[in-house]
């Protein structure tokens, strides 16, 4: 009994060595340290105010971040819209010549918004996501049982 028991482990872990290590493949998400130190750098405020830069302007700042974003996997959602989405629903908006901006998200709720929210919520979201990525890769260690501090 004890010779079948131990064969069964051998091959069990056989088995869990070729199928689970012996992959070198990994799907990491590629990182883009120069984006996130300018992200990290931005003042939202600033940068994502539609009534000084325009629409356009904002618009563009979100897309070139939301795009760092989703090659990491770390792009914002809120309430169940991704920042992709605001982003084409105000670019949609922009070409119909619309005021208002509808979106759908995950759980096909429209809600309505004005232009000018949708641009700065795209901006400031796209914007904070790799903010937030950076601050989390400074401040982890806080976190981790047993580094001094008490819970």
């Amino acid at each position: 009994m004890k010779n079948i028991y131990n064969i069964v482990v051998m091959v069990a872990l056989t088995f869990f060595v070729i199928g689970c290590g012996g992959s070198s493949s990994s799907v990491a998400p590629m990182i883009d340290t120069k984006k996130i130190s300018q992200a990290e750098k931005l003042d939202t405020a600033n940068v994502c105010n539609v009534k000084k830069n325009g629409v356009a302007k904002v618009l563009a700042q979100a897309k070139m971040f939301n795009s760092t974003a989703k090659k990491m996997e770390i792009e914002f959602m809120r309430f169940h819209v991704p920042t992709s989405e605001y982003i084409n629903a105000v670019e949609s908006a922009i070409k119909k010549g619309s005021k208002t901006v509808k979106l759908h998200g995950k759980k096909k709720k429209i809600s309505k918004m004005g232009i000018n929210k949708a641009a700065w919520r795209a901006c400031t979201f796209a914007i904070r996501s790799l903010q937030l990525y950076a601050e989390s890769q400074k401040s982890w260690r806080e976190s981790v049982p047993g580094d001094g501090y008490k819970y």
